[in-house]
């Protein structure tokens, strides 16, 4: 049982960088992920939400074990909290990175994970899906069902534990991706994460051998 200390979490972030190895051959990415807390104590008090993108890089090569790439996400990610505060728009601002119109400069893909509580009302905003909302008082509120038609990025994925089991959605640009690919991508992240889980010490080359899943709908 040598994951029970390793979050929920830094396993399926782990495990994407694992599947982007064994999709593309790819040994040092750059995934990005919402962070959405107060690091000070003094902060309760304060009125609004406190969101921020942070950055987190990993080098899956492929003669390395998951166990060992996991250590290195729990240890990149230990670092970055001491500044998530920094908000990437004025790190950008200040670094000027090559930018191309509608890209990021960092990154292209994020994976958030989610409270069990946030999750549906993601879902709604992807999916315009609303709940009517009737409190006491003589103002009640009706939401408007709003869909995001446009994604940001060229892959988001949006995942929690709920029930004791893991769930998300995705969203991604039609112009870079195309369903089949994700749909191959999800299921190829599926194998390697579960492969990986089971077999730690195993190079990442050896795991799911095809290194490419099974294209499917579902």
């Amino acid at each position: 049982v040598w994951v029970m200390e390793i979050s929920t979490y830094l396993l399926v972030l782990a495990g994407f960088f694992a599947t982007l190895n064994r999709a593309a051959g790819i040994e040092d990415s750059v995934l990005a992920t919402a962070i959405a807390q107060r690091a000070e104590s003094g902060w309760e008090s304060a009125i609004g939400y406190y969101l921020n993108t942070v950055l987190v890089r990993a080098k899956p090569a492929g003669d390395r074990g998951f166990r060992e790439l996991l250590r290195e996400v729990h240890a990149f990610s230990l670092g970055l909290l001491e500044h998530m505060n920094y908000p990437l728009d004025l790190l950008a601002a200040e670094l000027k990175p090559p930018r191309a119109e509608g890209r990021s400069p960092w990154f292209d893909v994020v994976l958030n994970w989610l409270s069990s509580d946030a999750f549906p009302r993601s879902v709604k905003l992807f999916h315009g899906i609303g709940d009517t909302i009737a409190p006491e008082g003589a103002l009640p509120l009706e939401p408007l069902p709003v869909r995001r038609h446009l994604a940001k990025f060229d892959l988001e994925i949006s995942m929690a534990e709920i029930g004791g089991e893991v769930v998300g959605h995705v969203q991604y640009k039609p112009s870079y991706l195309e369903k089949r690919t994700v749909t191959a991508l999800l299921a190829l992240y599926r194998t390697v994460l579960f492969d990986s889980i089971a077999h730690p010490d195993l190079a990442l080359d050896a795991v799911a051998p095809a290194g490419r899943a099974k294209e499917t709908d579902q």
